[in-house]
């Protein structure tokens, strides 16, 4: 995970440094922001989903099976949102180029699936904020209160 990040924190800073603030972008530009993207993406993948597996360890019953839906899930939609990224879109001719995969998006049903149901005029019950708060919140006191190996492993996991 610490690869995956700090490559995509170098090409971030690649970018800014040869030509992200310029007005028009050549393909190379274009390319390092879809990868970095990409990067970013997968990393909140792999660093949501190394938080889940610790969970997993932690938690019996039930919760497990919520726990691998969140992983599942999250980790699917992930990967459609980064081959979404390198897809032509319907009517613009800026996207209509080689590097692009060969096939088409409307630009409105890209953008919303994008946002993940965290754009304000999108309610889906089960996007990245539910998945989050369960996580991060409810599922680790849920899952480890009352602490079955040791009350400090269990009490400094709660308190993350």
């Amino acid at each position: 995970m610490k690869i995956v990040l700090t490559t995509n924190n170098s090409l971030i800073t690649l970018e800014y440094a040869t030509g992200y603030v310029v007005d028009k972008w050549d393909d190379r530009m274009q390319i390092l922001i879809n990868v970095t993207s990409c990067g970013t993406l997968i990393g909140q993948a792999l660093s949501k989903t190394a938080f889940a597996v610790t969970l997993l360890k932690l938690t019996k019953g039930w919760p497990r099976w919520i726990l691998w839906f969140c992983i599942v899930t999250m980790n699917a939609y992930m990967i459609v949102k980064c081959v979404f990224q390198w897809a032509k879109i319907t009517d613009k001719p800026s996207y209509d180029v080689w590097y692009r995969l060969p096939f088409y998006l409307d630009w409105t049903f890209r953008e919303n699936f994008k946002e993940g149901g965290n754009g304000e005029q999108s309610y889906e019950p089960t996007n990245s904020i539910i998945a989050d708060y369960y996580q991060y919140t409810t599922s680790s006191w849920t899952s480890s209160w009352p602490p079955s190996h040791g009350s400090s492993r269990g009490t400094s996991t709660c308190a993350k």
